[in-house]
Parts: structure tokens; sequence; C-alpha cells
């Protein structure tokens, strides 16, 4: 899920390419929070810009459901962790520090929605060629 201005989102991005290369078969999804207000432009969703013509197939999906439920169950999780635990396991949620820490990468099997905060230069490194690419391509 994507939230933050677009220096986030792109670390975003490069996650998704990073997951999409190491799990080459699995459809990737940014989810970004739907807004009826824009009270702050700098926060707006900005990847759409970007084709993601790539072998990843990463998609973009705005929600007002998906980060709500992710939002209530990190609540809980913090409140009553046990019961967070379970909720999450039963919702397919996880919430990860590191994009080495998906699910994903050791089941790749069924869906997941993962929310993180993935500012890890060595992610991006790995996926520089395409996101540059990928950059180019939305400057035209």
């Amino acid at each position: 899920m994507s939230n933050g201005g677009l220096g986030n989102q792109l670390f975003i991005l490069a996650a998704a390419h990073y997951v999409g290369k190491i799990a080459p078969n699995r459809k990737i999804v940014i989810v970004h929070k739907k807004s009826f207000f824009s009270r702050n432009r700098q926060r707006e969703f900005g990847l759409s810009a970007f084709r993601c013509e790539c072998k990843q197939k990463i998609e973009y999906r705005e929600s007002l459901l998906i980060p709500f439920v992710a939002k209530r169950l990190d609540e809980i999780k913090y409140r009553m962790p046990s019961l967070g635990k379970r909720l999450s396991n039963m919702f397919r949620y996880e919430s990860v520090h590191s994009p080495q820490d998906f699910s994903v990468l050791r089941n790749p099997n069924g869906w997941v929605v993962t929310q993180g905060y993935f500012q890890d230069v060595k992610m991006v490194l790995e996926v520089e060629q395409v996101i540059k690419v990928e950059l180019q391509e939305a400057s035209n």
C-alpha cells in the first residue's frame, strides 16, 4: 500500500520491482488510499504516470477499504498482539520493515496485502535499470 509523497512512492515502486524480480509469477498491485479531498497535494498518488510495462506487470489501484482495514489491524496488533496476529493471518495482511521480509518470497501461493516502510537503497540498486527506463518513458 502506498502512502506518502512521491519519494516514498518511488521506494514502494522499487520494492514492487524487487519482489517481482524474485517472485516473477506474482501479480503485484500497489494500492493507494483513495481521497475525496485534496488537503495535501504533496501526498497525492504520483506513480500513475509510470506505465510499468515491465515483466512484473505492476498495477495501481485506489481503495478506501483496504487502507482502512490495514490501519485498524495495525491498531489491534499494537493493543492486543495475539488477537492482532490472528486477525492479520485471517485477512492475509502483513506489515514489514524490509522487502526481504515479504511473505511472498517464502510462500509463492495466494495473495497477501503488505504494508511497510521501504527506504532501502540496496533494493533500489538491484532494480535500477528497470526504474530508469520507466522514468524515461514517463517523462516523454
